[in-house]
């Protein structure tokens, strides 16, 4: 294989995030990070769609190879890029991301190869033998672990499942020359009350719950969890502070507060290093593993925001959604908990469950006014059906969703086409009462912003000065979507 040089083959790594969700495309981060030092493949490209035309950026760059990140939202527009850059470059395009890998059957011809799981080390293999022999065979393909691809007859071929990388502190920390640096920028921090320069770290991947509507034990590995070592955290932390001058760090973590002995190392080492002097921080918990030990040890990590999954205020459906550790009443403690601690709660429910009652339904209503009296930030969506986990197969076996379907359907917000709630339901009925419970929290988004217009008022019009039409489009549909 040649080193890196002008000859090298150029690869595009392209994600297609929402507006909303700026916040660096990490899986193409350690990608690119990954290739960068462990074979010393320097001619990856991030083209965003976040801060430019993603066919502009393609066209300006003339890619040897494209990657395409697409969760399953975005699938609808990866198909579309892939045909526009196969047909103007004829180059080979990979799709990579949750979707495909959770639905590999649902590769389209658009593009050459799926990319399954977790992708450090086949994408590696994949970029190795196209800079080898600038072609991807098919005989060649069958040796890598983990993609999908088209056999002779023109059908979907999979390769054996990718063993984990067992070892996190194996895979490079992020090297952030591959983003955009206006990810740094400050932005307002959404209960926090403050604009700051934010900084984003994944400490762990998996989780041992398997949650009936959650994908990510069948993405990670069912029931297996994978931790970076207290030390490799803190220095990735200290790198965000000292080149990107961060003041505020998320946690991104599906479960941050899974291991309390590990993050009181975290905690010591950061204290240690001065760390989180002028940094406050955002991680997700499950109500059943806070106590007030744990927001002791939040406390100490400067955790301002704990962000739950609620799901349901109906002790029935939060059982057979998330197994018998939590109920209703462990979720309104731990509320109570982190606000002793100083720590504000964000937490998501859903309704349209399968199974679930307008009775049930009833009880999730009565118990988002006991959480916002007791000072929670909620969020109420649609139960939708996503690739992996139960929710898929049950609305598959109601011939609601299949491998073909346009995936752009698939919408956390439209209450006038729940795709998994009972036939036996009014729709209508459906339809009132969760816009009427929605009405519960619309009040909680304008506190958000006024707070925030309280601390720094010239910094808000500052920033919206700059980009006017973003920050009036963000606020908008932020405003309208609850």
């Amino acid at each position: 294989m040649k080193t890196a040089g002008e000859n090298e083959i150029k690869l595009a790594l392209i994600t297609l995030q929402n507006e909303g969700d700026r916040q660096p495309p990490f899986g193409l981060l350690y990608l690119a990070t990954y290739l960068e030092k462990k074979i010393g493949f320097r001619n990856t490209k991030i083209i965003d769609k976040n801060f430019e035309d993603v066919m502009a950026g393609v066209r300006e760059y003339n890619p040897d190879l494209a990657g395409i990140s697409a969760m399953t939202i975005h699938y609808e527009e990866a198909s579309e890029r892939a045909k526009a850059i196969k047909k103007i470059f004829q180059i080979p395009v990979i799709i990579g991301g949750v979707h495909v890998s959770l639905l590999p059957n649902s590769l389209r011809t658009c593009f050459d190869i799926g990319v399954i799981g977790e992708g450090e080390e086949t994408f590696k293999e994949l970029i190795s033998l196209y800079q080898e022999k600038k072609e991807f065979n098919r005989a060649d393909l069958r040796k890598i672990k983990g993609i999908a691809f088209w056999d002779e007859n023109g059908k979907i071929e999979i390769t054996a499942r990718r063993e984990f990388i067992k070892n996190l502190d194996e895979i490079p920390p992020l090297d952030y020359k591959y983003a955009d640096k206006r990810y740094f920028e400050p932005k307002p921090i959404i209960g926090v009350g403050k604009l700051a320069r934010r900084g984003w770290i994944l400490t762990s991947r998996g989780c041992p719950f398997r949650c009936r509507f959650c994908a990510t034990s069948d993405f990670w590995g069912s029931g297996l969890t994978r931790f970076h070592s207290p030390q490799y955290i803190v220095s990735h932390i200290k790198y965000l502070k000292e080149n990107f001058k961060i003041q505020h760090l998320l946690f991104c973590d599906d479960l941050f507060t899974l291991d309390r002995n590990r993050l009181k190392e975290i905690a010591r080492l950061c204290e240690k290093e001065n760390l989180l002097d002028g940094l406050t921080t955002t991680a997700q918990a499950r109500a059943n593993t806070v106590d007030d030990e744990m927001g002791e040890i939040c406390r100490k990590l400067n955790i301002k925001i704990l962000q739950f999954g609620f799901e349901s205020g109906s002790k029935k459906v939060l059982q057979w959604l998330k197994g018998p550790t939590v109920s209703p009443e462990i979720n309104l403690r731990a509320i109570e908990i982190s606000s002793r601690h100083k720590i504000k709660v964000f937490g998501s429910l859903m309704m349209g469950v399968p199974g679930e009652t307008l009775e049930d339904m009833k009880e999730t209503y009565e118990f988002i006014k006991k959480a916002v009296k007791k000072g929670a930030y909620l969020f109420l969506f649609v139960a939708t059906p996503y690739p992996g986990g139960e929710f898929w197969e049950t609305a598959k076996d109601r011939k609601k969703v299949n491998e073909e379907m346009d995936f752009a359907q698939l919408s956390l917000y439209s209450c006038h086409n729940p795709l998994l709630l009972d036939e036996r339901i009014d729709k209508e009925k459906f339809a009132e009462l969760f816009l009427e419970t929605r009405k519960l929290l619309r009040f909680q988004k304008y506190k958000m912003v006024w707070e925030i217009l309280l601390n720094d008022p010239l910094g808000i019009i500052l920033i919206i000065f700059r980009n006017p039409f973003f920050w009036f489009k963000r606020i908008s549909l932020w405003l309208g979507k609850r």
